[in-house]
């Protein structure tokens, strides 16, 4: 099948191969859960965000669930509304909805051709946005809201945990990769000479007196 939408260029460059991978991007671009995207049909799709009032956290919410679009997900709908036949805005390789089926067998079919892990599952697309926004800086409110937490405390819990974690390993991997600083300071102390060290010189040894063994003359 052909690209859906053109090449961009500069940092709004993005690329949709085809219309049944185009679920797995735009998991990837909002963060949103699959069930969310699934389901999602045209009469929820606006400009720049969508508007869900059947979500998982409406019961505690009351309110409906906004997903905010990139420029590059804004272009994709412009794109796809226009050729699309069905009320369903994701449809698979046969042009039908996606099933909660279907893209766990996507997703298998891509860990085998991958050789991704075998924990590897739709539902990670969605974690991978949540840290990345909180290690690019995002504020812990301003992620809440992006994902359609009830509150604050699951994205601490999880989302600031799994990010802080990541920071942590990737100094570790660093320091495990360097030379340590004593060993160091010791092998460059053998390379250089020890005018070059920067240490003082131990002081000169006096010149040994030698014995005057010659006689007086005799007066």
């Amino acid at each position: 099948m052909t690209c859906l939408v053109p090449r961009l260029t500069g940092p709004r460059r993005c690329i949709i191969r085809s219309l049944d991978r185009s679920l797995l991007f735009a998991l990837r671009q909002t963060g949103a859960r699959p069930q969310e995207l699934r389901e999602l049909t045209w009469k929820d799709v606006r400009p720049d965000h969508l508007l869900l009032w059947e979500h998982k956290t409406e019961g505690s919410t009351r309110e409906p669930r906004i997903i905010h679009l990139t420029p590059c997900m804004q272009r994709f709908f412009a794109v796809v509304r226009k050729r699309s036949k069905s009320d369903h805005v994701f449809l698979n390789g046969r042009g039908k909805p996606w099933t909660t089926n279907a893209v766990r067998l996507r997703v298998m079919r891509l860990k085998d051709k991958l050789g991704l892990s075998d924990d590897v599952c739709a539902y990670l697309i969605r974690h991978a946005f949540g840290t990345n926004a909180i290690l690019n800086g995002v504020d812990v409110v301003t992620v809440s809201e992006l994902m359609g937490h009830a509150s604050t405390e699951i994205t601490t819990g999880v989302y600031v945990h799994l990010a802080e974690q990541k920071s942590h390993l990737q100094k570790a991997v660093t320091r495990a990769v360097s030379t340590p600083p004593a060993a160091s300071r010791d092998q460059e102390s053998e390379r250089r000479p020890s005018s070059q060290t920067g240490e003082a010189a131990p002081p000169a040894r006096p010149a040994r007196r030698t014995p005057d063994t010659r006689r007086a003359a005799p007066r």
